[in-house]
């Protein structure tokens, strides 16, 4: 792996984030951001390799900013791949035509790797 691989994870919990980052920091660049409208923000100005985008968060969720990320002509062709708690067979189908892989909370630093690693291979 190399560092020069930027990963943008956005998610409001801030131990979610920490645990994140000690995955992520030994292989990527790595980006944290607690709020859908930080996270657009940023975008505006960078252009990360990849999303990690939390599914349930307050003021607008997962897959609305999906919806947005998905929709902007600069954006849309960032890989994106959601974090989430949820089960729920039908959501996940709903964020998978738009994501590009999801990994189940709480996450293994194992399987968040092999998710990554995999796409960029």
């Amino acid at each position: 792996m190399e560092n020069e691989l930027h990963i943008l994870v956005i998610d409001d919990d801030p131990d979610m984030l920490r645990v994140m980052r000690g995955y992520l920091k030994d292989y990527y660049k790595v980006t944290l951001i607690s709020s859908p409208k930080e996270a657009l923000t940023f975008l505006d100005k960078n252009k990360p390799n990849a999303i990690l985008l939390d599914y349930l968060m307050p003021e607008m969720n997962g897959l609305e900013l999906l919806n947005v990320i998905k929709n902007n002509d600069e954006l849309k062709n960032i890989p994106v791949f959601m974090l989430t708690a949820i089960s729920d067979s039908d959501k996940i189908k709903d964020f998978m035509k738009m994501a590009q892989g999801y990994v189940q909370k709480p996450v293994s630093k194992r399987e968040l790797l092999s998710v990554l690693n995999n796409y960029f291979e």
